[in-house]
C-alpha cells in the first residue's frame, strides 16, 4: 500500500462511494473492476473504506485519518494470523507505537481501539474464514473459441441441396461398392488358397496309391468318394464366391435406384437422350440433294 498523504484522504472522503472506493483502490494496489468478481478483494477494500470514514466522521485531522488507514493497514494482517487474544495485544502494541512517535492522539487512538473492538473483533473468525481458507474460484463467464468462416465459393460454382445430396448418396454407395469389392478380393484369395490346398491333398492321395501294386474293390471306392468330395469343395468355393459377387452387384443396383433423381437431372439426361436417338441423314442423300438442287437450277436457266 502506498503511503496515504492528507489530501489523498481528504479527496476520497469528499466523493461519492464509488469513486472513492476506486480511488483508494488504486492506492490499494487493486483492480477496481476485477473487485465484482473477487469478493475477497472487495472486502478488503471494504475494511480500508469503512475506518477511512469512521475516522472522518470522529473530526480527526486529515494527517491522523491518513494515520489511521495506514493503522488499519498494519493491524489486518496481524489480526488475521492471531488468535484472538493475541489480537488484542497487537493491536494494543501498535495503538502505542502510534502515540508514542506522535503519529495519531491520544484521544483519537482510544476512538481506534474502540472501533476495532466493536466492529472487527467480533467477526474475528469470520476475517480468518474469508482471507484464509482457499475455496474453488468461481466464474461468472466462459471465454469460447469463436470459429471464422471460410471464405465462400464463388456462386457459378454452386449447386441445389437436391442436388448436393443425390451426389453424397451416390458417392456413399461408390464407396460401399468399393468395401465390397475389396472383401470379394480378400474372399477370392481364401478360396484360392483353400483350393491350392485341396489339390495338394489329392496329389499326396493320387501318390499313395501309385506305390501300391494292388488296390481292392473298397479302398478304390473310397479313394474315389475321397477326391469327388475334394473336388467338390472347389467347386463349391468358386460358386460361393460367384454368387457372393451377383448378390454385392444387385445390392449396389438396388442401392443406386433407391436414390431419388433431382427433377433438373432428369431434365438434363432427357435432353441427351434425344439428342443422341436423333436420326442423321446419310452422306449421300446429302450429295444427291445437291444434285437435285443443279439440275433444277439449270432448267431454270
Amino acid at each position: 500500500m502506498d503511503y496515504l498523504r492528507a489530501a489523498d484522504v481528504r479527496h476520497i472522503a469528499r466523493l461519492p462511494k464509488v469513486d472513492g472506493q476506486k480511488l483508494l483502490a488504486r492506492r490499494l494496489h487493486l483492480n477496481y473492476i476485477e473487485l465484482e468478481e473477487d469478493l475477497r478483494m472487495g472486502s478488503f477494500l471494504d475494511y480500508h473504506y469503512d475506518l477511512l470514514q469512521f475516522a472522518t466522521s470522529r473530526g480527526m485531522p486529515w494527517d491522523e485519518v491518513a494515520a489511521c488507514v495506514m493503522f488499519g493497514h498494519e493491524f489486518f494482517h496481524q489480526f488475521l494470523s492471531s488468535t484472538l487474544p493475541e489480537a488484542v495485544c497487537a493491536l494494543r502494541n501498535l495503538a502505542v507505537v502510534y502515540v508514542d512517535t506522535g503519529r495519531i492522539g491520544l484521544g483519537n487512538t482510544k476512538k481506534i481501539a474502540q472501533y476495532f473492538t466493536s466492529t472487527v473483533f467480533p467477526h474475528h473468525k469470520l476475517y480468518q474464514f474469508v482471507f484464509m481458507e482457499e475455496r474453488e474460484d468461481l466464474f461468472s463467464s466462459l471465454h469460447l473459441a469463436v470459429e471464422v468462416p471460410d471464405t465462400p465459393h464463388q456462386l457459378k460454382h454452386a449447386e441445389t441441396r437436391d442436388s448436393w445430396e443425390y451426389k453424397r448418396r451416390v458417392q456413399n454407395v461408390k464407396n460401399m461398392e468399393n468395401e465390397k469389392m475389396q472383401m470379394l478380393i480378400e474372399e477370392g484369395d481364401k478360396v484360392k488358397e483353400r483350393a491350392e490346398e485341396i489339390e495338394n491333398n489329392i496329389n499326396k492321395k493320387l501318390e499313395g496309391v501309385e506305390d501300391v501294386a494292388e488296390v481292392d474293390f473298397k479302398s478304390a471306392e473310397q479313394l474315389v468318394t475321397s477326391l469327388v468330395a475334394d473336388h467338390l469343395d472347389i467347386v463349391q468355393g468358386d460358386v460361393g464366391l460367384d454368387i457372393m459377387k451377383i448378390k454385392d452387384s444387385a445390392d449396389i443396383a438396388l442401392a443406386m435406384q433407391a436414390i431419388p433423381v433431382p427433377q433438373h437431372i432428369q431434365s438434363f439426361h432427357k435432353i441427351q437422350s434425344k439428342a443422341n436417338l436423333k436420326p442423321k441423314s446419310p452422306p449421300a442423300s446429302r450429295k444427291s440433294s445437291g444434285k437435285s438442287r443443279k439440275t433444277s437450277s439449270k432448267r431454270k436457266k
